[in-house]
C-alpha cells in the first residue's frame, strides 16, 4: 500500500501545472528516457530534467524510478500519465471539433467497435444517427477490445462498443450492457460437416481452427469451453484478430473458425461460409458501451449512444419499431421564476 501523500490544493495545481509538464509525461511514457523525451519536445535534456523535478516538487511525489533501463513510472506516475493523455486528448479533440465546425460539420464523434458489434448494433445505429445528422463527422475504428479500450483511456476515442478486457483498470471505466455475444463455428459451404445434424466439441477438437489471439474475449471463451468439456484446446490453430482473414481462410480450406454470431450470420447470408450445427456452451459473453468515468460525452457521442440503446432494444425483440434518434435541442437559458 502506498504511503499517504500530502497533495497541493486544487487551485495551486491548476495554477502551476503547465502544458509542458503534460507533454513531458506523454513523451516519457512513450520513450522511457529523458534524453529521448527532450528530443521529442525539442528541448535540452537539462530542461527536461528540470521540468520533471518541478512536477515532482509540486506534487511532492516521486513519479518515476531511475533505473539502468531508464525511467520507470511509479504508481503515482502511472496515474499522472493516464490523466496527461486524457487532458492532451481533450485538447486535440477540441481543436478538431472547432476545425470541423468551421467546415460546416454538425459535431464530431470517434468510436471504437469490436467486429462482433458492427452488423447488428454499431452500423445500424450509426446509419440512424446520420439520417438525422448528415453533417456529423464520424470516425469508427474496428479492432479488438484489447486495442480499443486503452485508446479510450488515453482520450483518443469517445467510447467503445465492446468489452472491458482483462488486465485493464476497470475502476476508471463504465460498462453499460447492450446484449449477449454468442459464438458460432463456421466452415466453407460444402464442408463435410456442414450437413451434419449435430456436432459436439469432441468431434470438432481435432480439426484445424482459425482463432483470435490468446487473451481476446472470444478466445478466452472458446478455451474455457474446451476445459469445461474435459478436452485439450485445439493444437492446429492459425491465430489472427482479423475477421476477414478468418472468413477467407475458412472459405478456401477445410479449416473452421469461431466468430461472433452476428458476424457469422452476416457472412453466411452472403454465401461466404456456412454456420455449423454446433452451439458453444458458455456464458454467451456480453457486448456493451464502454466509457470513461467522470468524462462527459459530447452531444454527438450522446446521440450515437442513445441510438445504440434503441438498436439493442430492437435487436432483443423488445420493440419491433425503434424511434429514430432525435437531434439534441438547442440550449436555452432557464426561465426566471418569481420568489
Amino acid at each position: 500500500m502506498l504511503p499517504a501523500a500530502i497533495l497541493p490544493p486544487d487551485w495551486k495545481l491548476r495554477r502551476q501545472l503547465r502544458m509542458t509538464h503534460l507533454l513531458l509525461l506523454q513523451a516519457l511514457d512513450a520513450h522511457g528516457s529523458l534524453s529521448r523525451a527532450a528530443e521529442v519536445l525539442a528541448i535540452t535534456q537539462p530542461a527536461a530534467t528540470k521540468l520533471l523535478a518541478q512536477l515532482e516538487s509540486l506534487l511532492q511525489l516521486d513519479l518515476f524510478e531511475r533505473t539502468s533501463r531508464g525511467l520507470l513510472p511509479t504508481e503515482y506516475g502511472r496515474i499522472m500519465i493516464r490523466h496527461a493523455h486524457n487532458a492532451l486528448g481533450e485538447i486535440s479533440a477540441a481543436r478538431e471539433s472547432l476545425a470541423l465546425t468551421a467546415q460546416g460539420a454538425q459535431g464530431k464523434v470517434a468510436i471504437g467497435a469490436v467486429v462482433g458489434s458492427i452488423p447488428r448494433l454499431a452500423a445500424p445505429a450509426l446509419a440512424a444517427v446520420l439520417a438525422v445528422q448528415p453533417r456529423l463527422a464520424v470516425s469508427v475504428l474496428a479492432e479488438t477490445s484489447g486495442t480499443l479500450v486503452p485508446m479510450l483511456m488515453r482520450g483518443e476515442l469517445d467510447f467503445v462498443v465492446g468489452q472491458i478486457p482483462p488486465g485493464v483498470d476497470a475502476d476508471v471505466l463504465h460498462f453499460e450492457a447492450l446484449g449477449p455475444e454468442p459464438i458460432e463455428v463456421v466452415a466453407r459451404p460444402g464442408h463435410p460437416l456442414a450437413e451434419a445434424r449435430r456436432l459436439t466439441l469432441r468431434r470438432l477438437a481435432p480439426l484445424p481452427w482459425i482463432l483470435p489471439p490468446p487473451g481476446s474475449p472470444v478466445r478466452i471463451r472458446v478455451d474455457a469451453a474446451f476445459r469445461a468439456a474435459g478436452l485439450d484446446a485445439p493444437t492446429r490453430v492459425v491465430q489472427s484478430a482479423s475477421t476477414l482473414l478468418a472468413v477467407t481462410l475458412a472459405r478456401e480450406s477445410d479449416m473452421i473458425a469461431a466468430l461472433s454470431r452476428d458476424v457469422a450470420e452476416h457472412y453466411a447470408a452472403s454465401g461466404f461460409v456456412a454456420v455449423l450445427p454446433f452451439h458453444l456452451r458458455d456464458d454467451a459473453g456480453m457486448l456493451g458501451i464502454v466509457t470513461r468515468r467522470r468524462v462527459r460525452l459530447t452531444p454527438a457521442a450522446e446521440l450515437l449512444v442513445e441510438a445504440l440503446r434503441r438498436r439493442a432494444l430492437q435487436a432483443r425483440g423488445d420493440g419491433s419499431r425503434a424511434e429514430p434518434p432525435r437531434a439534441p435541442p438547442p440550449s436555452r437559458r432557464p426561465r426566471r421564476t418569481s420568489a
